[in-house]
């Protein structure tokens, strides 16, 4: 199965699963550490070089975001990166989370999506 055909023309892929054993326990936590605080949890990208999760709100109230990357870090065995956040297209904030092994080349990137609260009863939401 060609997954990349649309944005990788000529480049074979296969469709893409964590190898990694660390990536898929430190999702395994982040994944019930999302749901525990309103976030619905989303794989990303190629799980070769980095994994890449989404975070988007889900319930109808949501943790800020901030304490949770940072019990995410802390519950991983990894440490945030200096100087996350980083702003991302369409108001996602970016974290990126570091193994904390002597030359690991491996990280988290955390993309978290705005919290967007609901239009005032009567209107339908559109702004002028």
């Amino acid at each position: 199965m060609d997954c990349g055909a649309g944005r990788h023309p000529g480049h074979r892929w296969g469709c893409s699963m964590i190898y990694d054993p660390d990536y898929a326990r430190a999702y395994s936590i982040i994944r019930c550490l999302a749901w525990s605080y309103g976030y619905a949890a989303c794989l990303h990208g190629s799980f070769t070089r980095d994994l890449d999760v989404v975070l988007v709100p889900w319930a109808e109230t949501t943790a800020p975001p901030e304490p949770v990357i940072n019990m995410m870090a802390e519950q991983t065995d990894t440490k945030v990166q200096h100087g996350s956040p980083s702003d991302k297209p369409h108001g996602r904030k970016c974290w990126t989370l570091l193994f904390k092994g002597f030359g690991d080349p491996r990280w988290i990137d955390i993309s978290v999506m705005p919290r967007i609260h609901a239009a005032p009863a009567g209107t339908d939401g559109a702004t002028a």
